[in-house]
């Protein structure tokens, strides 16, 4: 394996604070609003459902492993720790891997994309858990 040397102009890039446009807010909220609602269904469904349920289906969909109610939490909390850690990152993008060269004349563009993605990927991993479990 081949790594590359860093040079320079790598090593110190610029450290801009992106503001928060309107796009972006609305992610976050809905991004808050997704972790809510998955919260709030699983303590709804938690008082519902038998003291064991099923934790694995084989391939024809029959359950074959059971285990206590309290795991429904996992996934909420995953969806809780990712979420988490991709906020912290959102914070730091001159740390994050880029295709070009960050220079003081594109670094304001290429984090706001990073930003941008970031949150569009939190949004998306938030409803993607929380529409795996609705659908159950």
């Amino acid at each position: 394996m081949i790594f590359r040397k860093r040079n320079n102009l790598e090593l110190n890039r610029p450290t801009l604070k992106i503001e928060m446009g309107p796009a972006d807010l609305i992610l976050e909220i809905l991004a808050i609003v997704g972790l809510l609602c998955f919260f709030g269904f699983t303590l709804y469904s938690i008082t519902r459902v038998p003291d064991s349920v099923p934790t694995h289906f084989n391939a024809r969909g029959n359950p074959d492993d059971y285990g206590s109610k309290t795991f429904l939490w996992m996934l909420p909390v995953i969806a809780f720790v990712v979420y988490s850690i991709l906020s912290l990152v959102v914070r730091i993008p001159e740390k994050s891997n880029y295709p070009v060269t960050i220079t003081p004349a594109n670094a304001r563009r290429q984090y706001t994309l990073r930003i941008r993605l970031l949150r569009y990927l939190k949004v998306a991993i938030v409803l993607m858990f929380f529409f795996s479990v609705i659908k159950q």
